[in-house]
C-alpha cells in the first residue's frame, strides 16, 4: 500500500511538472510562447507581420531557403555540408551553438541523398529561384548534383548502370547504399542497393535542371535513368482489378534492387505512381 501511495505521488508530481511547463509554453493567449494574433474574425494570423498578408509564409520560406544556401554546417573532417552526410542534424536550440557551428550536431542515421537533392531542385531552382529572383540557388544545388553524379552513381558495366544510389551510411563521402541496418527491418538498402522509384524522383530532376542550366551532363544523366527504367520494366500479369494480389505483391519496378547483381531486395513499391 505504502509503495501504491508512493506511485501515485510521484505520477501526479510528475503530471504537475508537465502541466506546469506546458502552461509556460502556451495560454489562451500564447502559443509555443507566442502572443496569439488575431483578425477581426477571431481567426489566428502569423507571428510575423501578422497584419500583412503572406508576410509569415514568405519568410518561412526565405529563412529555410537561405539556411540551405549558406547556413547548413560544415563537417570539419571531410569538408562538405553536412546535409551531403546525413539526413539530420540537430539545431543549436538542442545542442550548444559550437557544437552546432563545429559541424558537430550530425545524427548518426541513414542518408538519402537522391531523394533530398531531387526535392532541392524543385524546391530551390524551379520555386524560390524563380520567386527570389536568387540565381545562387543553381550554384548551391548544381553542386549537390554534381557530387551526385561523381560519389552517388553505380558504373556503367552494372545491370543497373548510370543510375543513383538513394541511401548512404552516414557520414560516409562515397554513396553505395546504407549498409549499417541491413538486419534491422532494412531502414538501408543494403550494400549497392538501389531504389528504382528514387532514380525516377531524381532522373526528372536532372532533366529539369538540364532545362534551366542546358548543361548536357544533366541531360545525360536523366537519359541514363530513364534507360535503365525502361530496361527493367516488369510486366505485371494477372488479375488487375483494384486490391488484387498481384498488385499489392509486384509494382512495375521493385522498391529495392542490387544494382550490382539485379537481384531484387524489396518488391513493391506504391510510388511508382
Amino acid at each position: 500500500m505504502k509503495q501504491l501511495a508512493t506511485l501515485l505521488l510521484l505520477s501526479f508530481a510528475v503530471h504537475t511538472a508537465i502541466d506546469a511547463q506546458l502552461s509556460e509554453k502556451s495560454s489562451p493567449d500564447t502559443i509555443c510562447g507566442h502572443r496569439i494574433q488575431r483578425d477581426k474574425d477571431g481567426g489566428i494570423l502569423a507571428w510575423y507581420e501578422p497584419a500583412v498578408p503572406g508576410a509569415g509564409y514568405d519568410r518561412v520560406a526565405r529563412l529555410a531557403s537561405e539556411f540551405i544556401k549558406n547556413g547548413t554546417p560544415m563537417d570539419k573532417q571531410t569538408g562538405l555540408p553536412l546535409s551531403y552526410l546525413t539526413c539530420c542534424f540537430e539545431g543549436p536550440h538542442l545542442r550548444s551553438q559550437e557544437d552546432f557551428d563545429a559541424g558537430l550536431t550530425g545524427e548518426h542515421w541513414a542518408h538519402n541523398p537522391a531523394c533530398v537533392f531531387a526535392g532541392l531542385v524543385q524546391g530551390l531552382v524551379l520555386d524560390y529561384r524563380v520567386y527570389s529572383g536568387d540565381n545562387e540557388y543553381v550554384n548551391v544545388v548544381g553542386q549537390m548534383l554534381d557530387y551526385q553524379l561523381a560519389h552517388g552513381t553505380t558504373p556503367g558495366d552494372w545491370p543497373w548502370p548510370n543510375v543513383p544510389y538513394a541511401s548512404s551510411d552516414p557520414f560516409k563521402t562515397e554513396y553505395q547504399g546504407a549498409t549499417e541496418w541491413e538486419n534491422d527491418g532494412m531502414r538501408g538498402d543494403g550494400l549497392y542497393g538501389i531504389e528504382p522509384d528514387k532514380n525516377g524522383e531524381l532522373g526528372i530532376a536532372y532533366l529539369n535542371f538540364y532545362e534551366v542550366t542546358l548543361q548536357e551532363k544533366y541531360l545525360e544523366a536523366a537519359v541514363h535513368c530513364a534507360d535503365a527504367l525502361a530496361a527493367h520494366v516488369r510486366g505485371i500479369p494477372g488479375d488487375l482489378a483494384p486490391f488484387s494480389a498481384t498488385q499489392i505483391d509486384q509494382s512495375p519496378w521493385p522498391f529495392r534492387v542490387n544494382a550490382k547483381t539485379d537481384v531484387v531486395i524489396s518488391e513493391y513499391t506504391s510510388n511508382i505512381i
